[in-house]
Formats: structure tokens, sequence, C-alpha cells
């Protein structure tokens, strides 16, 4: 009988030490987890935007090409062609009115307010007007056929 008792009372601190055992295991992985250093995804250049027909955001010092005509003191006429991404490089063209693909020689058609309330959009440095595209030559812009 008492060694019966003797084997239960060793069974009984075997499972208390493992038990223990496992649970400094796991504080030691979730200290571990803890202290690893999550990397961030990579974030676009501060008052960075996209372009207007691929889509794809702007890099440093990147432009988006475009003709200005004045309609007057606050507003100009504006014909978009695109960033260096769409223009020479291999982005989707897409007008953002219809989703029709543009080739390389279209352009948008759209409206600059310069300080017009709700304030000016910064980008990479330079201060633009709020911009709204009216669309392309496809669906049926006249602003995008008239030559600047």
């Amino acid at each position: 009988m008492a060694m019966t008792a003797a084997i239960l009372l060793c069974l009984l601190v075997s499972f208390l030490f493992a038990g223990i055992k496992k649970t400094q295991e796991e504080k030691k992985e979730a200290r571990f987890l803890k202290n690893t250093v999550k990397k961030a995804p990579p974030q676009p250049p501060k008052n960075s935007a996209p372009c207007p027909v691929c889509r794809s955001m702007l890099g440093e010092g990147e432009k988006v090409y475009s003709t200005a005509r004045r309609l007057s003191d606050k507003e100009k006429l504006l014909h978009i062609s695109g960033c260096p991404r769409c223009l020479y490089g291999d982005a989707r063209r897409v007008c953002p009115v219809c989703g029709a693909e543009l080739t390389r020689d279209e352009i948008l058609a759209a409206k600059m307010d310069v300080g017009a309330g709700g304030g000016s959009v910064v980008t990479n440095g330079s201060t633009v007007g709020r911009v709204k595209i009216f669309g392309c030559s496809r669906c049926g812009s006249a602003l995008a056929k008239d030559p600047l």
C-alpha cells in the first residue's frame, strides 16, 4: 500500500513539474514573439498622390505630365497625359470615368480649381488645386477632344 502511494505521489509531482516547465517555455516564446521586430509594410512618401491614369503611387520627385489652359483666375483646363510609369513603362492606362483602356497618345480632360474652398492638395512639395476629371475622348468628353 505504501508503495502505490509513493508511486502515485511521484506521478503527481512529475505532472506538476511538467506543467510548470511547459508554462515557462510558453512564457519564453511569448517574450520572444513580443520582442521580435515586425517590419511595417512600405509606405508611399508623404504628400504622395496616385496617378489619375494608371493609379500607381507617385514616387519621390515624380510628376504627372499635363498641359493647362487658364479659363479664369481660379480655373484651369487640363489635359492629363500620365506619369512616367504609364507613359514610358508598362502600367495599364485606364479612364477613371468610363473604364476604357487608353493608348499612350490618349489623354484625360480635367478642370483644376486653384485655391478652391476646401484647401489645396500638396503633391511632392508643389501645391496644386483640386482636380475634377471629366473623362477621356472615348467617353464623350468634348474637353478631351479640344486641343489646348
